[in-house]
C-alpha cells in the first residue's frame, strides 16, 4: 500500500518554517513510540475517564478484578473512593482521607492504579489510569505509511479580523467550546486548499498554537 505523511508546517510572517524531512519524522515516531511503552506516560493506560459537572460527584467501587474497575455515577453498594467538584477542587475522599486532587499531580489508589484530574472549560476531568494495561505491555510500533517528502508543505496563517466562537460536539455528548482563528492556506499537487484554524483556550488573545 502506498501511502503519505501530510506535515503542514505554518509560517508565521517573521519566523522561518520549521525543517522537516525524514530524520526529523523518525526521531518524531521514536519518541512517540517510546512514550506509548512508558506505562506513566502511555495514552494507552487509561482506564477510564469521566466528566464531573458542578456539585455532582462519581464513585469507584470496591472491586476484586482492578482492570474491571470503572467510574459510576450512582453510588455504588461498597464504596472505593468519591471525588465531588464544587467548582475549584476535585475533592477525594477516601476513607477518613479528603484532599483536592487537583492540586497532586497522582493519587495511587491499590492494585497500583492512579487517579488525576483537570479542569476544563469549566467542568472537571477525571481520569483512571493503569500503568500495567495489557495493551500498554502488548504495544510495540505504530503503523505508519512511508515518509513521503512531497507531502511536507509550507501553509500560510490568515487571521480572522475578529474570533469567532464555534461548539464542536464530541463522542462522550459533551460540547467543547473553541474559537475559530483564521485559516491555513496552502498549495498541494497543484491545487489551492485551506483548513480552519482553532484554539480552545478561554480567551482567544492567550493562544499560542493552532488546532486544525
Amino acid at each position: 500500500m502506498t501511502g503519505l505523511l501530510l506535515a503542514l508546517l505554518i509560517a508565521v510572517p517573521s519566523q522561518a518554517a520549521e525543517k522537516f524531512d525524514e530524520s526529523s519524522w523518525r526521531s518524531w515516531r521514536a519518541e512517540k513510540e517510546e512514550k506509548a511503552r512508558d506505562g506513566e506516560r502511555s495514552f494507552l493506560n487509561l482506564q477510564d475517564a469521566v466528566w464531573v459537572k458542578l456539585r455532582k460527584k462519581v464513585w469507584l467501587p470496591v472491586v476484586e478484578n482492578q482492570a474491571s474497575l470503572r467510574f459510576t455515577r450512582k453510588l455504588p453498594d461498597e464504596v472505593g473512593l468519591s471525588v465531588f467538584f464544587d467548582g475549584k477542587q476535585a475533592l477525594l475522599s477516601q476513607g477518613t482521607t479528603t484532599f483536592d486532587l487537583l492540586k497532586k499531580k497522582r493519587w495511587l489508589i491499590p492494585g497500583g492504579l492512579r487517579l488525576n484530574a483537570i479542569l476544563y472549560q469549566g467542568d472537571l476531568r477525571v481520569y483512571l489510569r493503569n500503568p500495567k494495561a495489557g495493551k500498554v505491555l502488548a504495544f510495540k510500533e505504530f503503523e505508519f505509511f512511508d515518509f513521503n517528502s512531497k507531502a511536507v508543505i509550507n501553509g500560510h496563517y490568515r487571521p480572522r479580523e475578529k474570533p469567532k466562537r464555534h461548539v464542536f460536539s464530541t463522542s462522550t455528548g459533551r460540547d467543547s467550546k473553541a474559537w475559530l482563528l483564521g485559516t491555513v492556506e496552502f498549495q498541494y499537487e497543484g491545487k489551492n486548499l485551506s483548513v480552519k484554524a482553532y484554539t480552545f483556550e478561554k480567551d482567544a488573545k492567550d493562544s499560542d498554537y493552532l488546532f486544525i
